[in-house]
């Protein structure tokens, strides 16, 4: 599953929570785009003065995070394996 989310405040950064119905994620990792410098000129000089890696915390029924301000995420949300979903009469 890919998600993106934008956090157009300037200030304030927000909790986020994703529930997931007949999904149980394994992993939930992106790219961040974000820059807490109001004043800083348009132009980057280095990559990672704007892009970082983001890593979700997973949880059973979700995952959960933090969208810093004045940013943009891209997040690529992985799916356990079959047998290790609730219910599955699959044998590992």
């Amino acid at each position: 599953m890919y998600v993106m989310m934008a956090n157009a405040s300037w200030a304030r950064s927000f909790p986020c929570e994703m529930a997931t119905k007949h999904f149980r994620p394994k992993s939930a990792t992106g790219v961040l785009l974000s820059n807490s410098d109001l004043d800083h000129k348009p132009m980057l000089e280095r990559k990672d003065e704007l892009v970082s890696d983001f890593a979700a915390h997973t949880r059973v029924d979700g995952i959960d995070f933090t969208l810093p301000a004045h940013s943009v995420l891209f997040l690529k949300i992985e799916q356990e394996p079959e047998r290790y979903r609730s219910g599955s009469s699959a044998t590992p």
